[in-house]
C-alpha cells in the first residue's frame, strides 16, 4: 500500500474519531471530562499535520525521514526512536510518562532533560501545556 492511501486511511481514522469525542462533549456539555477536550485539541492539531503530509506527497514534496544523529546518547536516540514509532503506530504523540514507562526511565524530570535536548537539536518541538504536544521537525 503506498504512503498516499495510508495518509488517506490515517486522516479518515482520526475524523471519526474526532467526531465521535466531539458528539460526547456536545451530550456532556460542561461536565465533560477535560481529558476528552484535551485529546480534540491533540488530534485536530495532528489531522493539520496529516493534511499538510499529504498535500506535500501529493505534489511530490516527500518529507525526508532524518537520520539519528552520532552525537546524541544512546537514551536520546531511544527516546527519539520511541516517539517515532508511538506516533507511526497511534497517531499521537506519546506522554511524558508514556516515555518514561516504556523506556524504563527512573523520572519524568530525566525525559524531561532529554526533551529538552532533542529540541535545541533540531529533531522535535513541544507545545507548551499539552500533554502530547511533542512533534517531531
Amino acid at each position: 500500500m503506498s504512503a498516499k492511501n495510508d495518509l488517506k486511511k490515517l486522516i479518515a481514522n482520526h475524523r471519526r474519531r474526532l467526531q465521535k469525542l466531539k458528539e460526547r462533549q456536545a451530550l456532556e456539555g460542561l461536565s465533560v471530562d477535560p481529558t476528552v477536550l484535551i485529546e480534540i485539541e491533540d488530534i485536530e492539531a495532528r489531522l493539520l499535520e496529516l493534511q499538510r503530509d499529504l498535500s506535500r506527497l501529493e505534489r511530490g514534496l516527500h518529507r525526508a525521514s532524518r537520520p539519528i544523529d552520532a552525537s546524541l546518547s544512546a537514551r536520546q536516540a531511544a527516546i527519539l526512536s520511541f516517539i517515532k514509532a508511538f506516533i507511526a503506530e497511534t497517531g499521537l504523540s506519546p506522554t511524558i510518562e508514556e516515555i518514561r514507562s516504556a523506556l524504563n526511565i527512573s523520572s519524568k524530570s530525566v525525559v524531561h532533560h532529554h526533551l529538552k535536548y532533542l529540541e535545541k537539536a533540531g529533531y522535535l518541538t513541544r507545545l507548551p501545556h499539552k500533554s502530547r504536544g511533542i512533534r517531531l521537525t
